[in-house]
């Protein structure tokens, strides 16, 4: 799978945490992180949203978990592919939700026309 988002566009990304019988696992973690790397080793994220900082919205009733990825958040990043992935925490334990993921940051029309 692979995630295209247009620089300076608003883009809305939606999950819910699910058992291995697919029900909606309801129950908030401590935290959930978003995070963007040009490179998988890179020391420093070039997007990182936490449910902590109130980077990943939770809602409750539902189990679904949105992340709003700005104009802001993609302003200053160059074009190209990216990759992210999107772990949770809870107490010691870490697990992964999404593994790697290859995530492609292009210009919008006027962009390209210069």
């Amino acid at each position: 799978m692979r995630l295209e988002i247009r620089r300076s566009e608003s883009t809305t990304l939606r999950f819910q945490r699910k058992d291995a019988a697919g029900s909606v696992i309801m129950d908030k973690p401590d935290d959930i992180f978003f995070t963007v790397k040009k490179h998988y080793e890179a020391d420093q994220p070039s997007i990182q949203k936490k449910l902590s900082e109130g980077g990943i919205l939770f809602d409750a009733s539902t189990g679904w978990y949105r992340i709003e990825l700005t104009p802001e958040d993609t302003e200053g990043i160059p074009f190209g592919t990216y990759y992210f992935d999107i772990k949770m925490r809870n107490g010691q334990r870490e697990r992964y939700i999404k593994y790697m993921t290859e995530l492609e940051i292009s210009a919008t029309v006027t962009e390209v026309m210069g």
